[in-house]
């Protein structure tokens, strides 16, 4: 059986007049499911998460970029396999299933709990135990589990798409990046959010220490200029995201894979 279509000019899965918005941007169908956005206060008790209905942690903005970047693309990305950094309370698992409708889904987090009831009950009831699978209790920056995920997932196939939801913490994330990166195929798809956090006001506290995700896309930027478009092919950025498509270099198993050694500087 082949597998269905992704998202995409060619593929058009999902399209933008198939996610619904309540104007006061509270909440959204898709489909025959309901996405309560936590960021808007919620009145109403009927949208508490269970039956066909999840809290989602994008807003839609966030929202709105992602169908214009894949609509857009050239070309479409059919069935994907699909790497979920950060799941939070499992909303975003049962969003992008149905946005890109991939071939196999596994999604990670670091949170020691396992999935909430109304996760389960969407991947039993549609029958998704073969396509879906979570890994909780698990640092994106423990590089050894996520290969060890990865490669017992997919059977030593590339990865189509990395979406890194996650810590949005510098070292977290070059490390997840690092890990799995060399794992995607050439032209594949590494998206990290909230790049921009330390350009946002009113969290100044809480991010005090931290620093910059945008000391990590300075890096990709310089690595695709050092590599010629050879490691990374293009890096399209936008306010609430970033993706990095990869290149055509080979990188063997990736597992010495630092992105330090694909960037040249002139010396000074």
């Amino acid at each position: 059986m082949a597998p269905p279509p992704g998202i995409g000019r060619n593929g058009g899965l999902i399209q933008a007049d198939e996610i619904r918005w309540e104007p006061d941007g509270s909440r959204f169908t898709m489909r025959d499911l309901v996405f309560v956005a936590v960021q808007v206060p919620q009145t109403d008790e009927r949208f508490r998460p269970g039956h066909n209905c999840f809290h989602f942690h994008k807003t839609r903005p966030l929202v709105d970029q992602y169908l214009s970047y894949f609509d857009t693309r050239a070309a479409g990305i059919e069935g994907p396999r699909l790497v979920e950094l950060g799941l939070f309370d499992g909303g975003s698992v049962p969003f992008w299933f149905e946005f890109f409708s991939p071939t196999r889904h596994v999604g990670i987090d670091i949170q020691n709990k396992s999935n909430p009831p109304h996760l389960d009950e969407y991947i039993h009831r549609r029958g998704l135990e073969d396509r879906i699978e979570t890994h909780w209790s698990t640092d994106q920056a423990d590089r050894e589990r996520l290969v060890e995920i990865c490669d017992a997932a997919f059977g030593g196939d590339p990865i189509d798409v990395v979406v890194d939801d996650a810590s949005h913490r510098y070292t977290q994330t070059l490390a997840s990046f690092e890990a799995l990166f060399p794992r995607l195929r050439p032209g594949g798809l590494y998206i990290i959010e909230d790049w921009a956090w330390f350009h946002w006001r009113g969290i100044e506290a809480e991010w005090r220490n931290e620093v910059p995700l945008t000391r990590l896309i300075q890096e990709l930027v310089e690595a695709t200029g050092a590599g010629n478009g050879h490691l990374i092919q293009e890096i399209d950025l936008r306010s609430g995201f970033a993706v990095v498509q990869r290149g055509p270099m080979e990188l063997g198993d990736g597992a010495g894979f630092r992105l330090a050694e694909h960037i040249y500087r002139h010396p000074r």
